[in-house]
């Protein structure tokens, strides 16, 4: 699993490195396409080959749609991996703003639409999992209500 952790940390690294140099690459040509920058150059050829620059930034454009779906691959199989921690996995927040977004951000039960809480259906101590399908997302008062009255005040 560490292995894993890191690979998506190196992906997501490559991929930040490569968003600058696109930044980057493209304020040069930008400039190179200004009214000054011809100005200046009017009597002389530039450093830089636009064609050049713009092929680069292709290149790194395309690396980029790459290492995301490699990306994509790595979070996938890390999820999988997490979907069995036997405490709150490492994305839980990803988790939990995902079930958010499915149940159109209210309460299961009574429809709230605050103090959102992630509670799991059948417990992570009975056997259950951290698989969406098995967590519905419930306000505080009825996370509360499933519990036996248990306080579940803060964010869950």
């Amino acid at each position: 699993m560490k292995k894993l952790q890191r690979n998506q940390e190196k992906i997501e690294s490559d991929i930040s490195e490569k968003e600058l140099e696109v930044r980057r690459l493209s304020s040069i040509i930008e400039e190179q396409n200004g009214v000054i920058y011809k100005l200046k150059h009017l009597f002389s050829s530039p450093k830089i080959n636009l064609d050049d620059l713009r092929c680069s930034v292709s290149r790194l454009q395309c690396d980029i749609r790459n290492l995301t779906l490699d990306l994509s691959n790595a979070r996938e199989a890390l999820s999988s991996i997490y979907d069995y921690f036997l405490s709150y996995p490492p994305d839980w927040d990803e988790r939990r703003q995902v079930l958010i977004d499915i149940n159109g951000r209210a309460c299961s039960h009574c429809g709230t639409r605050s103090n959102l809480h992630v509670h799991h259906v059948k417990p992570l101590s009975k056997g259950g999992s951290n698989e969406l399908s098995n967590l519905i997302i419930l306000c505080e008062k009825c996370h509360s209500g499933v519990h036996g009255g248990r306080d579940f005040s803060g964010k869950f």
